[in-house]
């Protein structure tokens, strides 16, 4: 982790901006090149816009939170309707499959799914990560996955 400077480090300066930089959450909003977006996620992101730039009765603090609540959601659905990067491991002969994915509730930024067994598929994870079937059946597995906590997350936003 950087060193923290506490005379010179602010909180809302970096997420504002400056006539120099563009603000924290113009950048969240615009990082979506190359991504593919559902009419869900478009309308997530429709949402965060509205909350930021509407005026609240309530208090700042409550705002925040459900823009970090927001933007979770939205940083999930982009992961889930763009999966990458999935890595293969093998654990007790089990198959593993994991891909980046953010939850603020976990140390970890990523989501693991069992794909299968070493007995049924064999123990090479070069050739599985070739296959394009069993890879496949990988990604199906962290959509899923990942459509569960995404769930789970949108029953619990509060957005008035």
């Amino acid at each position: 982790m950087g060193r923290v400077n506490k005379t010179i480090d602010g909180v809302f300066v970096d997420i504002v901006g400056s006539n120099t930089r563009i603000s924290r959450y113009d950048e969240f909003i615009n990082n979506k090149e190359g991504l593919k977006q559902s009419k869900e996620l478009v309308s997530l992101t429709n949402k965060y816009k509205n909350i930021l730039n509407k005026t609240s009765k309530l208090p700042i603090k409550d705002v925040l939170k459900q823009m970090a609540d927001l933007e979770e959601v939205i940083l999930q659905k982009r992961v889930q309707e763009n999966p990458d990067d999935i890595k293969l491991t093998i654990l007790r002969d089990y198959i593993y499959a994991r891909t980046t994915f953010f939850r603020r509730t976990t140390l970890g930024k990523d989501i693991r799914v069992i794909v299968g067994q070493t007995t049924e598929f064999g123990d090479d994870i070069k050739k599985l990560s070739k296959d394009k079937k069993f890879m496949e059946s990988a990604k199906t597995k962290l959509v899923e996955a990942m459509g569960k906590e995404i769930e789970t997350n949108l029953s619990n936003l509060n957005l008035k």
